[in-house]
């Protein structure tokens, strides 16, 4: 906060820091019995800035910038029940973050968020009005609370929110549910509800790590310090079968092109992928009615394989792939959140089968 304004910092400055995810299966059994972590339950909605400037104005941020307007995009508009709420009850200087939920699934929030006003707003009054999830806190009444470890920003919230719907009940924004002990068996219960799992969260700063919120620039490469938030998720696997690739396409959609690394000849920014020469996905498949068909794309892998498949596709169409995901949709025949995870040359092609991934019958 600026003293001499009493004003908060730029929003536009801002960026969500995203959870680390530990490659060693033994730093999240370590942190899931350590009493230094607590655990949050994830839902699956889209990620906001829920804030009320010292002037009384609300905003639902999101943590980038509009190509249209150049600004901090603001959904506020599309949530006015929401934007009441804070008008009303958050003192003026305070910004939480929210996760917004609506529907089954993030799909469902994006059709709210990515909608003009009008349609949200009438989407909502045909199917219910959108939550929003309180997972942690940044300001409130002027006061900087980033700067303060976990364990204190917690507590905070949860007793001003508490306190808040004593005094005016409201169904619609909800604190994150948060568990100290057992936290392995509340992991267990999560995931075995169809949740979308947890997020460890360091309580108090050791000699090594903060735990403090930690912010970020937009469009900065950043990285959230390692096991400060672990996101930890059920991870199923598939083997599928390549059956091509796609080629990335040149224009850049990211942020601030002007600080983006790979340029044309002409000095505009362009898709990392198109200029490194590297494929952006693979095209996977299974065999239905012993007929090899298309499921979808799997474009999570790594560099040095997406260049080897640019130079030889050959090498790699017709080839069994192990792939991870979040979920599998049986009812869409779909993944969420897919990865490469190995090649498996032991197994033939014609075994994997649609009703293997999706236990359909042939």
């Amino acid at each position: 906060m600026d003293c001499k304004t009493g004003r908060l910092p730029d929003y536009q400055v801002w960026k969500m820091m995203k959870y680390s995810s530990p490659t060693k299966q033994s730093v999240i059994e370590a942190a899931l019995e350590n009493p230094n972590y607590c655990l949050q339950l994830k839902k699956d909605g889209a990620s906001y800035y829920l804030s009320k400037d010292p002037d009384g104005t609300a905003h639902l941020y999101k943590d980038s910038i509009s190509k249209k307007t150049h600004k901090v995009i603001d959904k506020i508009e599309n949530f006015p029940h929401l934007k009441k709420y804070v008008e009303d009850h958050f003192l003026p200087g305070s910004q939480v973050l929210v996760e917004i939920l609506h529907g089954e699934d993030s799909k469902d929030v994006n059709r709210l968020c990515l909608a003009n006003p009008d349609k949200a707003i009438r989407r909502q009054q045909e199917e219910g009005w959108a939550t929003a999830y309180i997972f942690d806190i940044l300001y409130w009444g002027n006061l900087a609370f980033y700067v303060k470890d976990f364990k204190v920003r917690l507590e905070t919230y949860e007793q001003i929110f508490k306190a808040l719907q004593n005094e005016e009940p409201f169904k619609y924004l909800v604190t994150a549910e948060t568990v100290f002990e057992n936290k392995k068996e509340s992991l267990e219960k999560w995931l075995n509800s169809g949740e979308e799992g947890g997020v460890l969260k360091l309580l108090e700063s050791t000699s090594k790590t903060s735990a403090a919120y930690q912010v970020r620039s937009i469009g900065s490469r950043e990285a959230r310090p390692a096991n400060v938030t672990m996101k930890v998720k059920k991870v199923d696997t598939k083997d599928v079968v390549i059956c091509g690739v796609t080629l990335p396409t040149p224009e850049f959609t990211g942020d601030n092109p002007d600080d983006h690394p790979y340029k044309d000849a002409s000095g505009k920014a362009i898709n990392r992928l198109y200029a490194l020469n590297m494929i952006s996905a693979f095209v996977v498949g299974a065999y239905k009615d012993r007929v090899l068909t298309e499921i979808g794309t799997i474009s999570g892998m790594a560099d040095e394989t997406r260049l080897m498949a640019k130079e030889h596709p050959e090498n790699f169409i017709g080839q069994v792939a192990e792939i991870t995901m979040m979920s599998v949709d049986k009812e869409k025949q779909s993944f969420r959140h897919a990865r490469l995870f190995r090649f498996r040359p032991d197994k033939p092609a014609e075994d994997c089968t649609f009703e293997e991934i999706f236990g359909e019958k042939e």
